[in-house]
């Protein structure tokens, strides 16, 4: 029987090359995902994007979240950031963590900085859409973008497949071509070269 690859082992076979890659990591919840990266790959600066508040989901639908993970974000925000610094506590010097939105946080960041940005906040459609479309010019021209739950969340599927299509299509600069999807594995994580 083989191994489940999770979120973490996608990301770090993409970038296991790169001697020293930065990356993003857009809702990090307590943090899991980012120390089996900073664990994984000696080189790597991590920036850790998430709200941790108890206003994560106000005013949105069960799209953005079930009810049962809205209740754990939203009501353990606290304990959630505490639990994300004791896990990276290790890599302090490579992690890097904004409590604030996603939209807001990719303003932070010049273009053509990062390796990767995974992305796996809100699940609402408007909300992926959004976050792809910020976070897209951080990605160096090589790098990847990545998103969690693809297959599994109605919003997430919709937004990566209006955005990336089946084909290899452009995005912005007429230089800059994005692969169709590469890859959709068992963790139901979606993965896009630059």
């Amino acid at each position: 029987m083989e191994n489940k690859r999770y979120r973490w082992n996608v990301i770090h076979d993409r970038i296991r090359d790169i001697p020293n890659p930065i990356g993003a990591e857009i809702g990090v919840h307590r943090g899991e995902c980012s120390g089996h990266l900073l664990e994984l790959h000696p080189g790597l600066k991590l920036y850790m994007i998430d709200m941790w508040s108890p206003d994560t989901y106000a005013g949105k639908g069960d799209d953005a979240a079930t009810e049962p993970y809205r209740e754990l974000y939203q009501d353990g925000y606290f304990d959630n950031r505490i639990r994300a610094l004791e896990t990276v506590e290790p890599y302090k010097d490579r992690a890097v963590m904004y409590g604030m939105a996603s939209i807001e946080a990719a303003e932070l960041f010049p273009d053509d900085f990062l390796d990767f940005a995974f992305i796996d906040a809100s699940h609402s459609y408007e909300d992926v859409k959004a976050d792809i479309l910020a976070w897209l010019p951080k990605i160096k021209k090589s790098g990847y973008i990545m998103m969690h739950d693809y297959g599994l969340f109605e919003g997430v599927t919709r937004a990566v497949n209006e955005i990336f299509g089946d084909e290899i299509i452009k995005f912005g600069e007429p230089e800059l071509m994005i692969d169709a999807i590469e890859e959709i594995d068992d963790d139901y994580m979606a993965v896009i070269k630059l």
